[in-house]
């Protein structure tokens, strides 16, 4: 029975694990797109750091919001 329950820990550790992971990624890929997409803005208009710096604080506050909903939500299930 300890076995079991020992391992039926790890799975969760190791799901837990990979969601953080994931959500880590989607920070770092949404960051990149606001930095790229800043970058191209300023070309294309010619409003040189403006969107360079406007993008990526969007992009940020996007995936914070996202971080922070998915962190909320696991301990909300856990309190269930």
């Amino acid at each position: 029975m300890s076995k079991n329950r020992d391992s039926n820990d790890k799975n969760k550790s190791k799901q837990n694990y990979m969601r953080y992971v994931g959500v880590s990624t989607q920070l770092v890929a949404i960051s990149g797109f606001g930095i790229w997409l800043g970058i191209w803005l300023d070309k294309q208009i010619g409003w040189t750091p403006l969107f360079l710096i406007l993008c990526p604080v969007l992009a940020i506050t996007g995936a914070m919001y996202i971080f922070i909903k998915s962190f909320l939500s696991d301990h909300s299930d856990k309190k269930t």
